[in-house]
């Protein structure tokens, strides 16, 4: 394919929002930023392990919280079912779930707080019906029983031609907007390659997904 062709499909699919960093941001976001600014001011704020915010929440989570999202953030429970979900695996436990139990996926934001910092996770939990309330499916890596979750309807995770991406960590550290693996990342999404991961692909496996983007609901199930 000529160069000339390939600017014309990517200007194309930028045009349409296809382009993973095209994606809609939050007003304050920038869509790339500084890595090294970004760093230094990570490695500065992050000194504490974040955690569930206290309630009541602080003025700092909840300016923060409405800056994502106008939904409110509401406190969740682990909910235990029978299919033994690992942490870590919140979208494709979501959709397995919807799979063979009917209900929704609802993708939101896990909101963390640390002593000079506020995230925020991607995340998805579970709904069995329409007005029915979200249950949080997936257990966390650190071990926490409850979550801050804060609902978010406009933001999803993308697909670009073959490569699938996920959605950084928000922060509202100026310097440092965005974390990937717990590290500064410079833009808003990040991809993702499952096929590294063997834990991953044994887990995909079980719950009957052959491939990343079914998993994250790019595809259909069958």
């Amino acid at each position: 394919m000529r160069a000339g062709v390939i600017v014309g499909e990517a200007k194309r699919r930028r045009d349409k929002g296809e382009m993973p960093y095209q994606q809609p941001q939050p007003k304050g976001w920038p869509s790339r930023v500084d890595k090294g600014r970004a760093l230094a001011a990570f490695v500065r704020c992050s000194q504490s392990a974040p955690t569930t915010p206290k309630h009541p929440l602080s003025e700092r989570v909840e300016d923060f919280c409405g800056r994502l999202s106008s939904s409110p953030p509401v406190l969740l429970q682990l909910t235990e079912t029978t299919e033994n979900y690992k942490a870590g695996f919140c979208h494709a436990n979501v959709l397995h779930q919807v799979k063979h139990h009917g209900g929704h996926q609802v993708y939101g934001w896990m909101i963390w707080e640390g002593t000079n910092f506020v995230e925020a996770e991607f995340h998805s939990v579970w709904q069995s019906g329409e007005n029915s309330e979200l249950l949080d499916i997936t257990p966390r890596i650190d071990g926490e029983f409850e979550v801050l979750f804060l609902p978010d309807p406009t933001t999803r995770l993308t697909r670009v031609g073959e490569v699938d991406y996920g959605i950084a960590n928000r922060t509202d550290i100026p310097e440092c907007p965005y974390t990937a693996a717990r590290q500064p990342y410079p833009t808003p999404t990040y991809p993702m390659d499952y096929s590294l991961d063997r834990e991953m692909i044994v887990e995909m496996r079980r719950l009957g997904f052959s491939k990343l983007s079914q998993a994250i609901g790019l595809d259909a199930f069958d």
